[in-house]
């Protein structure tokens, strides 16, 4: 009789063992979906980090990636990073990426350098400007001081 009781109880177990992997491995699955990206509006542009380090010279170090329209910077904030871009010889008809670099910089060290040149002569800071589209570099602005926040603030555990 005991013989008999095991073999049900066994698969019992063996089912309740069964569904737990699956509804684990699921769970694992669920956890990793959609964590490819980095869920910012930036994501197009991390594909553009290798011409933008090639245009400092691979000097600095990175700060920050932003993705903007140049004809929608309109707030208060924004008014820095707007006049740079109104620099540029053409204005892009999409979005640019924004790819900062902290560091020492002149407007010779730099590909592509657009604007004035900063008050001491090098800047804190280079901005290479890159198509979305084709990652072509557009310029290299040098800087003083950072014309918007390009760092991410990430709260977490």
């Amino acid at each position: 009789m005991t013989a008999f009781i095991a073999g049900p109880v066994r698969r019992t177990r063996l089912v309740t063992l069964i569904a737990s992997i699956t509804v684990i491995a699921a769970g694992l699955g669920a956890c990793g979906a959609g964590r490819n990206a980095l869920g910012t509006s930036a994501d197009p542009c991390f594909a553009a980090l290798p011409v933008a380090k090639q245009a400092v010279g691979g000097r600095g170090s990175f700060a920050g990636v932003r993705r903007v329209n140049a004809s929608r910077l309109t707030a208060r904030n924004q008014r820095a990073i707007h006049e740079l871009l109104s620099l540029l010889p053409v204005q892009p008809a999409r979005d640019v990426c924004l790819v900062a670099y902290r560091g020492s910089f002149t407007p010779g060290q730099v590909a592509r350098p657009l604007g004035p040149p900063p008050p001491a002569g090098a800047g804190q800071y280079a901005i290479a400007v890159v198509t979305t589209m084709k990652h072509e570099l557009l310029a290299t602005f040098v800087v003083a001081r950072e014309p918007m926040r390009f760092a991410h603030v990430h709260l977490g555990l």
